[in-house]
């Protein structure tokens, strides 16, 4: 199977340079947007910690009864800007527990369980440069895999980082 991928992937590159471009053009996709991360970071202490709120970075939102435009290109952004380092950190404790149980119980796992695996990660990573987990479409996907991944048989044990 592994001899089928290599072989079709560099059929796909060879033939259309489009999925090799995508992935040179991958570190330009942070630097272009560095200045949103500087805007984020010179905010009041306050709005750091807590956030903007929910639903304030997206394509336009209305801010003082004008239209601000506001375009996030990066989900880490996003939650940083709307929840602030609180909800990031909650974040990022859910998916970091998540993948602790995940190796923790790695024997009993199966074909399936690796799946979900990959799906968590590939979207974790398609992440840094889209609004993946928001979109409605990918969202119940993402944390059907992750909750898959939480349960293990030990599942009444107490938690622990």
């Amino acid at each position: 199977i592994l001899l089928i991928f290599i072989i079709t992937f560099s059929l796909i590159i060879s033939k259309d340079n489009t999925i090799l471009n995508r992935i040179q053009s991958f570190g330009s996709a942070f630097s272009e947007r560095s200045n949103q991360w500087e805007g984020l970071l010179n905010q009041d202490l306050g709005t750091i910690i807590a956030g903007n709120g929910v639903g304030l970075a997206g394509q336009r939102t209305i801010n003082d009864n004008s239209l601000v435009f506001h375009i996030t290109d990066n989900n880490y952004y996003k939650i940083f800007y709307e929840i602030g380092i609180i909800g990031t950190l909650l974040f990022a404790s859910v998916i970091i527990l998540t993948m602790k149980n995940f190796f923790e119980n790695f024997k009993d796992r199966n074909s399936n369980d690796v799946m979900y695996f990959c799906i968590v990660i590939g979207l974790l990573f398609q992440a840094t440069g889209s609004n993946t987990l928001t979109f409605q479409l990918i969202t119940p996907i993402f944390w059907y895999s992750v909750g898959v991944l939480s349960y293990s048989e030990n599942f009444n044990r107490e938690l622990t980082l």
